[in-house]
């Protein structure tokens, strides 16, 4: 029971660090997206 509890864990830990890595992705894209709309769109 032990084994399945512990890769059940290790499992849903990679999906949390895949999914925050994801995130980051998303968030730097949307900032540079942004920054760019901010150059060529002065207001």
């Amino acid at each position: 029971m032990g084994v399945v509890v512990r890769y059940w864990g290790s499992q849903l830990a990679r999906e949390k660090v895949k999914g925050r890595h994801f995130w980051q992705l998303v968030l730097m894209c949307s900032l540079r997206n942004l920054w760019i709309l901010s150059i060529w769109f002065p207001s």
